[in-house]
């Protein structure tokens, strides 16, 4: 009983621990929004509560996007809405569109907090899970490095798809862990469910299935391979259930079939292409030989997030669980290394893609420090002491890593302090250009109270992988009558990346030529730097020449 309490105890405490790196500046950027799936995503949350999910157009407002997420904020958000109809803050659905058009920020945070909790659940379920298949003393080991894991905690702080999405993968190998115990109709429903949950809320998720395929193949083999005992009711309830959950999760394939599956293929020869600058070299997730990324993107590797000493116990532990080929170790990486080969194999390289990996990642790594341990010392009082020491380091470690990326993402932005000399400074309806991620300034083409004092907005595609753009561009400036010019350093690190030099060297000599034309042609106002430019742009404000009927 003193056992069960102090477990109780330690694990509360590491749950806490783990929810206060997920909270630590969650309010970064208040009150803009400087994560852009962010703002797409509570939007569209906000589009399905609003035509009350009866509107077929709401449900592709974004694309073929899964929505499964989306419908997930909406009960957060609904109920923020409701409460504040109940004490009289809101008295009509008008009041709740004015709210959101000016200050909107609360909405986010709440569906930030959403994803920060799943954040925290998913420790005590890594932990529940390992427990289940290896120790207990593996599975403190294994929750602690997620706990700590700066990749978990980074993305625990965003409104987006990734950490849900992991969630799911995880609950569904959970269940397929059962699986693998007791092949019961209850595991194989409950596998399929929860891999249909993760593939209607990130579509590359298709891999969350394989780990109850494999447990079923495992029982099939235990009572002697044949058709009937591989095809059987039970792998007909799993397809079942996972088709009609997927279908009541993502109903885009039922509403519209055709504007689905074209969506999709497009995206598919985008994950082949690309974004400009994205790319990498075979196993570049490790070795770093990819974009760097930006802001909320940054960083964008293993070597960067895990660090060389975790990335290495890590690398450690995968070849363990390969070489020793238990089932346990068989059912988590048939899930890991499909889903990783996979995002290894596309062209649009980036980290996020593979936090539903991590916490199987920790896993191995909790497996080769247990290894380590066992190696250095055959005492069991010392050994345990060693592993204290290994995981206290990585989780200081980590955790130091995660308090500096915040630390410096809540700074003051240069699009904040930005925005505030631009309105001071520059008249109301001027006609201002602004490259991909500018300060957010009122605009007039939004019908809001505060539109007397707007601007006239637009945008240049810099990162578009047409040749020959510069010349329309200057005669964008034109045509538009632009009188000033914003560019931002996150803009301009596209055709910084060694990938962009390698795979579009002539795209980005004539982004230069246009940066130079305007560096020669326009005059800079005012510079706005940042105290990391890889956390936050830098921000230049040029007045644009008057242009006299031709462009140079």
């Amino acid at each position: 009983m003193a056992r069960f309490s102090k477990n109780r105890l330690y694990l509360t405490l590491l749950l806490t621990a783990a929810a206060c790196l997920r909270l630590y500046h969650i309010r970064f950027g208040e009150p803009f929004l400087y994560h852009p799936d962010e703002i797409k995503l509570v939007a569209q949350a906000g589009r399905l509560l609003s035509s009350h999910f009866s509107d077929v157009s709401a449900y592709f407002a974004i694309g073929v996007y899964p929505p499964f997420f989306t419908y997930l904020l909406t009960l957060p958000i609904g109920l923020y809405i409701v409460v504040n109809f109940l004490t009289g803050r809101f008295a009509t659905t008008a009041d709740v569109t004015q709210f959101y058009n000016l200050s909107p920020f609360p909405l986010f945070l709440i569906s930030r907090l959403l994803v920060a909790f799943m954040g925290v659940l998913s420790v005590w379920l890594l932990y529940r899970l390992v427990k289940r298949l290896y120790s207990e003393r593996v599975a403190w080991i294994a929750s602690a490095l997620l706990a700590f894991n700066f990749l978990h905690i980074q993305q625990s702080h965003y409104a987006t798809v990734d950490l849900p999405a992991s969630l799911f993968a995880l609950l569904a190998v959970s269940s397929a862990a059962s699986l693998l115990e007791k092949p019961r109709p209850l595991h194989y429903f409950t596998s399929a469910l929860f891999a249909a949950m993760a593939l209607a809320t990130k579509f590359s998720l298709f891999f969350a299935v394989a780990p109850a395929l494999y447990a079923h193949l495992c029982h099939a083999k235990d009572s002697g391979w044949s058709r009937n005992k591989i095809f059987n009711r039970r792998l007909f309830l799993l397809a079942a259930t996972l088709v009609i959950a997927f279908l009541l999760f993502c109903p885009l394939f039922v509403l519209d079939f055709n504007q689905t599956r074209q969506g999709l293929q497009g995206t598919g020869q985008f994950e082949k292409e690309g974004k400009l600058g994205s790319g990498g070299s075979l196993l570049s997730y490790w070795t770093g030989d990819q974009s760097e990324g930006f802001g909320v993107f940054y960083p964008n590797d293993f070597l960067d997030t895990l660090g060389p000493v975790l990335m290495a116990i890590t690398l450690v532990g995968l070849f363990l669980m390969v070489r020793r080929y238990r089932r346990a170790d068989l059912l988590l990486l048939s899930f890991t290394l499909l889903t990783y080969f996979m995002f290894e194999y596309v062209a649009y390289k980036a980290i996020r893609h593979l936090l539903p990996i991590v916490p199987f990642l920790m896993v191995a790594a909790a497996l080769a420090l247990e290894s380590m341990a066992i190696r250095l010392s055959r005492q069991a009082e010392r050994r345990n002491a060693v592993l204290l020491g290994m995981v206290l380091a990585l989780a200081v470690a980590q955790a130091g890593r995660s308090c500096r990326y915040f630390n410096g993402l809540a700074k003051p932005d240069p699009r904040t302090i930005s925005r505030a000399w631009i309105l001071q400074n520059i008249p109301a309806h001027s006609r201002i250009m602004t490259e991909s991620f500018p300060p957010a300034l009122p605009n007039c083409r939004d019908a809001r109270p505060d539109s007397s004092h707007c601007y006239q907005l637009s945008a240049l595609k810099l990162t578009s992988r047409r040749l020959n753009l510069t010349p329309e561009f200057i005669s964008a400036l034109r045509d538009s009558g632009a009188q000033y010019y914003l560019a931002d350093g996150f803009s301009r690190v596209f055709f910084d990346w060694k990938h962009s030099y390698k795979k579009y060297p002539q795209v980005v000599q004539e982004r230069k030529q246009f940066f130079a034309w305007l560096e020669a042609n326009a005059k800079r106002l005012r510079t706005f730097k940042p105290a990391n430019p890889r956390l936050q742009p830098e921000i230049v404000i040029y007045q644009l020449p008057v242009f006299d009927g031709g462009a140079d």
